[in-house]
Order: structure tokens, then sequence, then C-alpha cells
């Protein structure tokens, strides 16, 4: 244990650690949050004054800026994606705005992790519940991408009809891809015989 800390400190420091680590899983980049509520600020500032008081402050300014830092990151890794017109092009799907509330969303949870033997049941719960639903939630797929065309052609889930419109979509792309030469055509003619082969199967 370090010099200074006590077992209390300790603990939280290890819900931060496992807060920011699990966090790694939570898909980011394609997601819109709002600007964080009245009760929310209020709920932060009870927290900040809490971990002041108690000497964690170090620890919650720390956790929040590595919060801050991890959505950036997962942000610049995920904010763009190949859409199937053109895989040069590309679709931004969140503002500087939507970075910005979900790494305090983030770092909120970071907060109450670090606090949560010193605030209310109340104040715990509002500063935790945006980024649990996020992370809860399942990722929003970016509009166009090949991989969620590919993906929706293959899911046995779907009726046989929109497979075939599918597939048909994917072949006339990949005898449009022959016809002028692009290096893409025999992907769109082999995504095409996958849609096809599963929707008659079905």
């Amino acid at each position: 244990m370090p010099e200074g800390a006590t077992p209390e400190i300790e603990a939280a420091r290890d819900r931060v650690a496992a807060r920011l680590e699990r966090a790694r899983h939570v898909a980011l980049g394609r997601v819109v949050v709002g600007t964080a509520p009245g009760d929310v600020v209020a709920a932060r500032r009870r927290a900040l004054a809490a971990s002041e008081e108690a000497g964690r402050g170090p620890l919650v300014r720390d956790g929040r800026a590595a919060a801050a830092a991890f959505v950036d990151r997962a942000f610049a890794g995920q904010g763009f994606s190949g859409t199937w017109a053109m895989t040069e092009m590309a679709v931004s799907v969140a503002r500087p705005a939507d970075r910005a509330a979900v790494a305090e969303a983030l770092a909120d949870a970071v907060t109450a992790d670090a606090v949560e033997d010193l605030i209310d049941g109340e104040t715990m719960d509002v500063l935790r519940a945006t980024w649990a639903d996020l992370d809860a939630s399942s990722a929003i797929p970016d509009p166009g991408s090949i991989s969620n065309f590919a993906a929706s052609v293959t899911d046995r889930r779907r009726g046989t009809v929109p497979s075939l419109v599918a597939a048909a979509a994917l072949l006339m792309l990949g005898l449009f891809g022959v016809a002028s030469g692009s290096v893409l055509a025999v992907a769109f003619l082999a995504l095409a015989a996958v849609a096809l082969g599963n929707a008659l199967r079905r």
C-alpha cells in the first residue's frame, strides 16, 4: 500500500480502475448523449466536494482525466467509417458536443466509484445513470457501412424476400463494378452469392 494511503482510498482506487477497464468493452464513437441536466451537475458538485474533504481529490481528478482521454481515443478510432458507396468516403457520426457529453458521463461514473462510501445512494445513482445506459446498450451501426450492410443480408432472422432484394442489389453493384473496372466488384459479387445462398436455404 502506498505511503499515506488508507484501505478506503485503495478500495476507491480499485473501483476507479475497474470502471476504466470495463469501459474498454463499451462501444463508443456512434452514440449521442445530451448535455448533463441540472440534477447531474448538482450531484457532481456534491461528489467532488466529498472527495476533497476526504482527501480523494487527486484520485478523482486523475480518474476524470483518464476517462476523458479514453473517450477521446475511442471516438478518434471509431468516429468515421467507410460507406458502401465509396470506401474512401467517410461519415461523421458524432459531434464534438457528443464527445464531451460522453466523456462527462464516464467521468461522473468514475467519480461515483471513487466516493461511493462518502455520498448518498441517490447522488451515486444519478452520477452513474448515463454511463450505465451506454454500458448496457449495443452500438448503433454506422449508416451505410459495409459491415452493417453485409450483416443485414446474411442475418438468418430476416425474411427471404428482403434477403433476395439485398442479393439482387449486391449483384447489381458487382456487375457495375465489373463494368467500371472496380476492384470491389469481386467483393460485391461474393456477398451477393452468400446472400442469395442464405435466402434460398430459407
